[in-house]
């Protein structure tokens, strides 16, 4: 990919997502995850601004703690997972069950049996969407985000019965999501935090 077409999240952002990313998990997991994320021209910083603070907000709450990076490598200390998401302004024609959609918000290919390292989520089906069901942009392209960022970070690419992780949102999780209370299920917080557990410092 070309990242020179994007533009990589500002100071601003890293300093707001710093600010609200301190762990708050129960069972004293706590982990860190390097997150890059590039948008696409034309994205207003503030929409992303608070995208990436609700991302942080439901992962904080089962201890994951995300560290935003401007660097396009992993972090060099060799210990903490890195992840990159990208907000692209529409799918093309390399995301074929998303192309010409704009009811696919998002799309995290994977490595083989495991997960793949970069998600893409596409702003103009997740514009539509917003639209049809009164949801504010910002809003819904976080939950979009914290959604493939979980394909990342979970064993296998199953969709969750419900919460962030399920396939398809249905009225009451745009409910939830207006109230701030749209998280995780208890099983793929287990699964996440599992295999987060089980990564390999070196890799």
């Amino acid at each position: 990919m070309a990242t020179a077409l994007f533009r990589t999240a500002l100071a601003a952002l890293i300093v707001t997502i710093t600010s609200v990313a301190e762990a708050t998990a129960g069972d004293g997991f706590v982990k860190d995850v390097t997150v890059q994320v590039l948008a696409a021209p034309g994205i207003a910083d503030d929409t992303l601004a608070k995208a990436i603070a609700i991302v942080a907000r439901v992962y904080q709450a089962f201890g994951v703690r995300l560290q935003m990076s401007d660097s396009a490598a992993p972090p060099a200390d060799g210990l903490t997972p890195w992840r990159r998401v990208v907000v692209k302004s529409s799918a093309t024609k390399e995301f074929p069950s998303a192309f010409g959609s704009s009811h696919v918000m998002g799309i995290s290919p994977r490595n083989g049996d495991a997960p793949g390292r970069i998600g893409y989520v596409f702003f103009d089906a997740v514009s539509q969407t917003a639209k049809r069901n009164d949801l504010p942009v910002y809003m819904l392209l976080g939950y979009a985000m914290a959604h493939e960022l979980g394909h990342l970070l979970l064993p296998t690419d199953a969709h969750g019965k419900g919460g962030v992780m399920r396939a398809n949102w249905d009225a009451n999780d745009m409910r939830l999501m207006r109230l701030g209370r749209l998280g995780m299920e208890d099983r793929e917080v287990v699964r996440l935090q599992h295999y987060l557990d089980s990564l390999n410092p070196s890799k």
